[in-house]
């Protein structure tokens, strides 16, 4: 099935929404937020607010009795792993359909948020290689017109891709250009999907504390705003969730989580930039 939009709606978050839609769990983070101008006030006010800390996760696993998302997925119903992968091949499918229909046209913009939304949904399904292909050439395509959440949304998810393939230092490469990027383009939610990104990377690295901080931090952010994880990703950060608490056990988990939790997106930001962002902030 082909997303089709009148001329007035024409707008790339707008077709990949459409696609969204379908996934479990509701659109990602960036499409649900795509009819704020990037800077409103509401959303640098709750990105520089101090806000309260939030109550670490329980310990979620996939699979697992409202495991199906991880921290950030509210209340929302989970949905068991054999449905929901069959729900993302499904939309995989309809995405894919009209990625190539819009390669035929002259819609760089439009190409590419398709092809972002293909090569998500290929991460989430691990098809590694697909996604990459997909995701690189909505890189390019964004590059190509200037983007902005779409240039800097792509290379975070090529960047956490990255870090579920083990090459660690392409991610943090992608990671660092995609931040700067996100907040060049005042993009909490692309922003808040870059934190999570570094935690995946500073655990792949052997840095617990800073990966459960991070993950809090990114969590805070989110419900600061009011917005809730990338659905293809909820499994990913529910696995990372699990293993870091498992590494460092629960009450020590809970305390660090906690403390990112609280983080402004200023101070979240300058923990990713020191690399003595656990020393320093640890509470």
């Amino acid at each position: 099935m082909t997303v089709q939009l009148p001329p007035a709606a024409w707008r790339p978050p707008t077709v990949v929404a459409q696609i969204w839609q379908r996934v479990p769990g509701g659109m990602p983070l960036t499409l649900a937020s795509s009819s704020v101008p990037h800077g409103c006030g509401a959303y640098r006010t709750a990105a520089r607010a101090p806000g309260r800390r939030v109550q670490p996760p329980a310990a979620h696993h996939p699979g697992a009795a409202g495991g199906g998302g991880g921290p950030g997925c509210g209340t929302r119903v989970a949905h068991p792993a054999a449905a929901a992968a069959a729900s993302y091949g499904g939309v995989l499918r309809e995405a894919a359909v009209s990625l190539e229909e819009l390669r035929g046209k002259d819609e760089p913009v439009f190409t590419g948020a398709a092809g972002f939304t293909v090569g998500s949904l290929e991460m989430a399904l691990g098809r590694y290689d697909d996604a990459l292909r997909h995701l690189r050439e909505a890189r390019d395509l964004a590059d190509r017109v200037g983007g902005d959440w779409l240039a800097a949304g792509a290379r975070v998810q090529l960047g956490i891709l990255a870090v579920l393939r083990g090459r660690l230092d392409e991610a943090r490469a992608l990671l660092d250009e995609g931040l700067d990027l996100s907040l060049a383009a005042r993009s909490t939610p692309v922003v808040t999907l870059c934190l999570a990104g570094y935690a995946q990377l500073a655990f792949a690295d052997g840095d617990p504390d800073r990966a459960a901080l991070l993950e809090g931090a990114a969590e805070g952010l989110r419900r600061r705003v009011g917005l809730p994880a990338w659905p293809h990703l909820r499994r990913v950060e529910a696995d990372l969730v699990a293993r870091v608490r498992h590494r460092l056990g629960g009450s020590r988990f809970d305390q660090v989580f906690s403390a990112g939790s609280g983080l402004t997106q200023r101070d979240a930001v300058a923990v990713v930039r020191d690399q003595r962002g656990t020393d320093t902030h640890r509470p």
